[in-house]
């Protein structure tokens, strides 16, 4: 990616612009803690794998080359969200990472159905737009 570590940890450490980049988040904001602090907490709307609202806790921040965070809606998963963020010349190479937690025996199905299919694809985009994002301004 033709930007800095540091400018790329900035934006992605901006909960509030997830939706910009993520074709699942429709809508995020910050709902207790300190907005680029870990344990800050924030409640999506979502669309994947259906509508639903999902609640957020930023778990670490390791400037410029770690966000990590859990996301739940407490009734189908809990995932973590991991970007890690190197050097690369003059630029930076930019990793996303995700780890599914099925509630429930119905979770499992949709997991395997429906969520594991599409997140390699989904995840290229997401870092695709955070791309496109950051080196058009």
């Amino acid at each position: 990616m033709n930007a800095t570590p540091e400018k790329i940890f900035a934006y992605l450490a901006d909960f509030t612009r997830h939706s910009e980049w993520s074709s699942n988040v429709r809508t995020i904001e910050l709902v207790a803690g300190e907005a680029g602090k870990v344990g800050a907490e924030y409640r999506a709307g979502e669309s994947v794998p259906r509508n639903l609202t999902s609640f957020a806790r930023v778990a670490e921040l390791r400037a410029p080359t770690l966000i990590a965070w859990e996301s739940t809606d407490h009734k189908v998963f809990r995932t973590n969200w991991t970007f890690e963020i190197a050097r690369d010349g003059d630029g930076a190479r930019l990793t996303q990472s995700v780890a599914f937690h099925p509630l429930n025996f119905f979770a499992n199905i949709i997991l395997y159905l429906f969520r594991v299919p599409v997140v390699e694809k989904e995840n290229r985009a997401s870092l695709e737009r955070i791309r496109q994002r950051i080196e058009n301004g």
